[in-house]
């Protein structure tokens, strides 16, 4: 099955409605348990790729640049799939699973469940992110946290 067919045949199957810009980019809204998640799929069929991505609703604070991604660092090695990435441009915290689909065809198993680690993650983490750039856990509390 072609990515983008996987895709929408996965979004239709969970009853998600998308904004689809060009060929290669789909635009979600999913609601978890206290944060609205945005979240982009990218297609890059040249590569074989398929990208899930989300932005944390909050920026990072000037002072906390340096220690955020100290412990994005820590987080992600506890990660098994994605990574958390702090642009430090625009301050987001961002999410991004990357999967390949080379010599295969696109699975729509393997769609959901990548969606699925995607929302539970952020889900799962944008609290404690978010406390710690607010400091009320200072690094050493947050990575016991973990």
């Amino acid at each position: 099955m072609e990515a983008i067919g996987a895709i929408q045949a996965v979004l239709k199957e969970l009853g998600v409605g998308y904004e689809r810009e060009g060929n290669d980019l789909l635009r979600l809204t999913f609601e978890g348990n206290d944060i609205i998640m945005p979240v982009n799929l990218w297609i890059e069929p040249e590569y074989s790729l398929v990208t899930f991505g989300s932005v944390l609703p909050f920026r990072v604070k000037e002072e906390k640049l340096d220690e955020t991604a100290i412990v994005l660092n820590d987080l992600n090695a506890r990660l098994v799939n994605g990574a958390f990435y702090l642009d430090r441009g625009d301050r987001y915290i961002k999410f991004k699973i990357t999967d390949s689909y080379l010599g295969a065809p696109v699975s729509k198993d393997a769609i959901r469940f990548q969606l699925e680690l995607l929302l539970i993650t952020v889900d799962n983490y944008n609290d404690l992110l978010y406390a710690f750039n607010e400091g009320s856990l200072d690094r050493i509390f947050f990575t016991t946290c973990l």
